[in-house]
């Protein structure tokens, strides 16, 4: 039978281009199903199409691979990328554009047969054995067409679009028989939204005959993503250009609608996955796919922020989650694996935001009693961050405020004093009033620098019952004296305090390590060196116990500062190395009691003459002085003296000047024999260098200046002294620069001139 069809409907069989539209042939392919042209041929090109030069590039440079896979969702621009590919070819090329007609195994052959004639191979015999509509004709039909392929002298490409529509059993393994069949020098082009389980790829790639462009190559980069908004805005700026990609995460749809909005004047403040073009794209292409055990599981995950298995099953109540997860991953609907090991994966933020959407107006009590379930899982893993996350997001109050209460001691430990800020802040925006959650916020803000705001918190605490147990199982008033207690200014009030709360505060509550580092701060005001050593020793140690970190810090840091001031320089150094030990394994080197460390290692430092560390110490010290102020009085007061003294060692007169001044400012009401005794003494030292020109010189210095008068090189002074090389030319430098000379020879006079040698 000859087709008789209008030039619309007739069928081409001399296609060499994908693009133009089908000829006039009177020796079309005889067949018992009507043929449309359009199935035989990509869309022509469309102005405002972006040129895909990179894709290009990588489909030019698969020309070794006899399979060439194109895998995405919708909206990637699968097809105008191969149609773009395929101007430039040389081959012959033929097209079948899947539809729902084309998943019947006779019309897909009859379809593949009129593709490849187009490229030059004889299908007479394939359709004549399609005229009779039975399993065996279609066989037959097969074979003499895959007997065609083997023999085929040209190289040619055949493009299928919309592969994964395919869904038949028999039409999948005429698929599969036909890439198999593909000869070399000729390509196979499966573009779809979704792996192809039924071809062969995993065996195609291994021997090298498969190549896969996938999301991450389809995704516009930056240069892209501003040629496709040019058509709608002029010069865009790269900080709107850099947005949109980011939120689009390279999708070109959504690009593409991003770019719609700003041309109609629009901004991107409310751009997002319930954007209606956006939503109702994805409803279409993606969530109406979908059989209902999988479109349940789309819109009722989407609630959890990122997707795991467990966590799946958990918060759905099913058990299936692991294969719903691989399956959603391998069909490219837009889900991302977070991990190499494939266990967590996100969604891509527009389908979440649209699904979530779906959902909320659909069913909210399901959202809620899922983010409910999330967050017990998160807990139970120790993933609280995520646990708060879910809470908040159900706004139960009571629910946050119980994991703050409970885990906000270990939180703060590890050093994440901004993330229980954050909580904190929410629930007092949310109404909480809880007496526990008041004196944890009090002393977060307290180590914070925040007085004010902490003594708010402790006034809060202050009008529940003293008596009533906290979380720890102390009474109200354990913390609110302890938090008294360090907000103090006079010795004897903070002792007083301190000593009472001793007595009421559970055996194993994580304060106390910080109220006995309290008490060691109350003694050194009252300058009682044995009893502060004394106290932050033993704060130190059961800080350690209790697994208290940051008093812990403090408590060795301090203990290791005193050994300076005593002149006991080996065991300051030996006690620095293990506050330092203990930052690091609670990863607190942001911790304000960590200054501490910096400010006493900088005395020992400049005590060694090694001036580098000394002033490397110092500048870190410097990054916590904001936060030193009033409010953490003892502790401010004690790493300024360190560092006054260590910028008077190192001859830095005028810093050292101004660090008196700093700590006179933050004393000027406050009682106590060492603020007392300390602050004259800074003063006098310092007027005493400005007196020598800043020309002070370390004890260090002292005891290698008489060696400069000797004829001994400085490798031998270094011998007789037990000292190395370097640091005997890091302090004759120090003393040079100091003495204002250049010379060992104008040294030598300078210290004479001075008396501070023969």
């Amino acid at each position: 039978m000859t087709s008789s069809l209008t030039d619309e409907q007739q069928l081409s069989v001399s296609v060499r281009r994908p693009t133009e539209a089908p000829a006039d042939v009177s020796d079309s392919l005889e067949a018992p199903h009507l043929l449309i042209s359009a199935r035989l041929q990509l869309p022509p090109h469309r102005a405002g199409n972006v040129r895909r030069r990179g894709v290009v590039r990588r489909l030019n440079a698969s020309e070794g691979s006899r399979i060439l896979s194109v895998v995405a969702p919708a909206g990637f621009g699968k097809t105008t990328a191969v149609a773009q590919w395929l101007e430039a070819e040389d081959r012959p090329t033929g097209v079948v554009v899947v539809s729902a007609e084309l998943d019947d195994p006779g019309v897909f052959l009859q379809y593949l047969a009129a593709a490849l004639a187009s490229c030059g191979i004889a299908t007479h015999a394939v359709a004549e054995l399609l005229t009779t509509p039975d399993t065996v004709s279609r066989r037959r039909a097969l074979e003499a067409l895959c007997t065609q392929l083997s023999v085929a002298t040209q190289p040619f490409v055949l493009v299928i679009d919309d592969a994964d529509r395919l869904q038949q059993a028999e039409c999948l393994r005429v698929l599969s028989t036909v890439v198999e069949s593909v000869p070399s020098g000729s390509q196979i082009c499966l573009c779809s939204r979704e792996t192809i389980d039924s071809v062969a790829t995993a065996r195609l790639r291994a021997n090298g005959d498969l190549a896969f462009i996938g999301v991450s190559e389809l995704r516009f980069d930056a240069n892209e993503a501003r040629k496709a908004l040019a058509y709608s805005v002029k010069n865009a700026p790269e900080p709107l250009v850099r947005e949109v990609v980011e939120r689009t995460e390279g999708w070109p749809f959504a690009i593409h609608v991003a770019s719609q909005v700003l041309a109609g004047g629009g901004d991107l403040a409310g751009f997002g996955g319930a954007q209606r073009d956006i939503a109702d794209y994805l409803e279409v292409e993606f969530l109406d796919f979908q059989p209902p055990d999988k479109r349940q599981f789309l819109l009722r995950t989407a609630v959890l922020e990122d997707l795991h298995a467990p966590l799946c099953d958990y918060a759905l109540n099913i058990d299936s989650s692991a294969h719903m997860l691989d399956s959603l991953e391998r069909v490219s609907l837009l889900v991302t694996p977070l991990d190499e090991e494939r266990l967590w994966y996100r969604y891509h933020p527009l389908l979440g935001e649209m699904l979530r959407r779906v959902h909320n107006l659909s069913d909210p009590k399901d959202v809620a009693a899922i983010r409910g379930r999330a967050s017990s899982w998160c807990e139970s893993e120790g993933d609280i961050e995520r646990a708060v996350a879910y809470a908040q997001a159900n706004s139960d109050h009571e629910r946050v405020a119980q994991l703050v209460l409970t885990h906000s001691m270990r939180l703060y430990a590890q050093g994440r004093e901004d993330v229980l800020i954050s909580w904190f802040d929410w629930l007092w925006a949310s109404g909480c009033t809880d007496t526990g959650v008041a004196v944890l916020c009090a002393w977060l803000h307290l180590m914070r620098g925040s007085g004010a705001r902490a003594a708010w918190c402790v006034e809060v605490a202050e009008h529940d019952d003293p008596e009533r147990q906290l979380f720890d199982g102390s009474p109200v008033k354990a913390w609110t004296n302890v938090l008294r207690a360090a907000m103090a200014r006079e010795p004897l009030q903070m002792r007083e305090r301190v000593e009472a709360a001793l007595g009421w505060l559970a055996p194993a509550s994580r304060l106390r390590p910080s109220a006995l580092v309290i008490l060691g701060f109350a003694e050194l005001l009252a300058a009682n060196g044995d009893a502060a050593e004394e106290a932050f020793r033993e704060g130190s140690e059961l800080g350690v116990h209790l697994g208290a970190s940051g008093a812990a810090i403090v408590g060795a840091a301090a203990t290791a500062a005193l050994a300076t001031e005593g002149g006991r320089w080996d065991e300051a150094e030996s006690l620095s190395a293990e506050a330092e030990v203990l930052i690091e394994r609670a990863n607190m080197q942001g911790y304000v009691g960590s200054s501490i460390l910096h400010a006493t290692r900088a005395r020992i430092a400049a005590h060694r003459g090694d001036r580098r560390i000394a002033e490397t110490e110092i500048h870190a010290v410097h990054d916590f002085l904001d936060v030193l102020n009033d409010d953490l009085l003892p502790m401010a007061v004690l790493v300024r003296s360190l560092v006054a003294r260590a910028q008077l060692e190192l001859g830095n007169v005028a810093e050292a000047a101004a660090t008196c001044h700093d700590i006179e400012a933050l004393t000027g009401t406050v009682q106590g024999e060492y603020v007392e005794s300390v602050v004259p003494r800074l003063r006098e030292h310092v007027a005493h260098a400005q007196e020598q020109g800043g020309a002070r010189l370390t004890p260090a210095e002292l005891r290698l200046a008489p060696w400069l008068a000797t004829q001994l090189s400085f490798r031998e002074v270094a011998e007789r002294l037990f000292l190395s090389l370097h640091t005997v030319k890091a302090q004759v430098t120090s003393i040079y620069r100091k003495l204002g000379v250049t010379s060992r020879t104008g040294a030598v006079g300078m210290l004479k001139e001075r008396g501070v040698i023969d």
